[in-house]
């Protein structure tokens, strides 16, 4: 089973970090990296998945998904690894 984590923007400003499913952040960040770097931590702690960065925090619209096979231009891309 891949382990995933979203990174999304917060309502009132900053990241959070969530579980695919979940209502509630796992993790509020005030910076993107900071979020990022949080979702790594706890999808390497369970062995690899995915980190997913998404342009608004309305899940089940595709159109807020960032494709994590590709790299941004802004260094903003979401990505995958493993071990």
């Amino acid at each position: 089973m891949t382990v995933r984590r979203l990174v999304v923007p917060a309502t009132k400003g900053g990241w959070n970090v969530l579980k695919p499913g979940s209502k509630r952040a796992s993790s509020r960040h005030p910076t993107l990296a900071e979020a990022v770097r949080r979702a790594w931590e706890v999808v390497d702690h369970a062995g690899g998945g995915e980190v997913v960065l998404m342009r608004s925090a309305a899940p089940g619209i595709p159109e807020g998904w960032i494709d994590p096979a590709l790299p941004a231009l802004d260094g903003q891309g979401g990505g995958s690894r493993s071990g």
